[in-house]
């Protein structure tokens, strides 16, 4: 199964995230920052990692909270399955963001944010804020016709 990490760092009602500019499913959308867990890592690890090489923000494992995971019922089209752990993190958001290879760094207030948010993005952003919220996320594959 692929695991990957996914987190949205705050300052005050400001949330640092990312308008990707890959992978190609991704492309304009914005989200958290994230990606692969390496094999010999925590998905705590990976995200300190991640965060760092996409924002150049150093942060520590202290400064992000689990908040759950949601995986595929089925697989990829590449035949895998997949999973994505999600994290909350505060610190401080500098004013003069990097240049990412993964897309445009933006900083976004937790209640404007960008029209063009992944799907998954809004109530991954709610249950990072400690909102009371309620609702359902199913993922269902569904293989490719030959």
């Amino acid at each position: 199964m692929k695991q990957y990490v996914l987190g949205f760092y705050f300052e005050g009602g400001h949330v640092l995230l990312i308008e990707k500019s890959k992978p190609d499913w991704q492309r304009g959308k914005v989200n958290g920052l994230g990606g692969s867990i390496l094999e010999y890592e925590t998905p705590t690890d990976a995200m300190v990692r991640e965060f760092q090489e996409e924002s150049g923000i150093a942060t520590t494992r202290s400064d992000w909270v689990g908040l759950g995971a949601f995986q595929s019922d089925g697989v990829q089209k590449n035949g895998q399955a997949w999973i994505v752990y999600v994290f909350r993190g505060r610190g401080e958001i500098p004013d003069l963001l990097p240049e990412c290879d993964e897309g445009r760094l933006l900083v976004a207030d937790v209640n404007n944010l960008p029209y063009n948010m992944e799907v998954t993005a809004h109530w991954l952003l709610l249950m990072c804020r400690d909102t009371s919220f309620s609702g359902t996320a199913r993922f269902v594959m569904h293989k490719e016709s030959q």
